[in-house]
């Protein structure tokens, strides 16, 4: 990967490229040897076995996916993640305002 005058490698494989909504961003899903990672601007997340659905945020301050290491599933927001049951049935993840969010409980 080059972005501007600098150069990433060593991965093996580089998928999902998704630049942020006002493009200054960019993150991407990278292999690692058997391990996927995300890598933020020069950031690298870190190691599961899969990450599905990486997605920014509308202001572009961070990026949630979804992610497994062996049978344990998770969302995750920026450095935060968060074990989910499952993500069988899961087709995507959105950002949504936090008002609207607490209107759905």
């Amino acid at each position: 990967i080059v972005r501007g005058d600098k150069e990433r490698g060593g991965y093996v494989g580089v998928y999902m490229l998704k630049y942020s909504p006002d493009g200054k961003r960019l993150a991407f899903m990278a292999g690692k040897g058997e391990k996927k990672i995300m890598v933020v601007d020069e950031s690298e997340g870190e190691e599961f076995d899969m990450i599905f659905w990486p997605q920014w945020s509308h202001d572009g301050s961070a990026v949630a996916y979804g992610a497994e290491i062996g049978d344990k599933h998770f969302i995750v927001v920026g450095d935060k993640r968060l074990e989910a049951i499952t993500l069988g049935n899961l087709g995507a993840l959105l950002f949504i305002p936090l008002a609207l969010a607490l209107t759905l409980k």
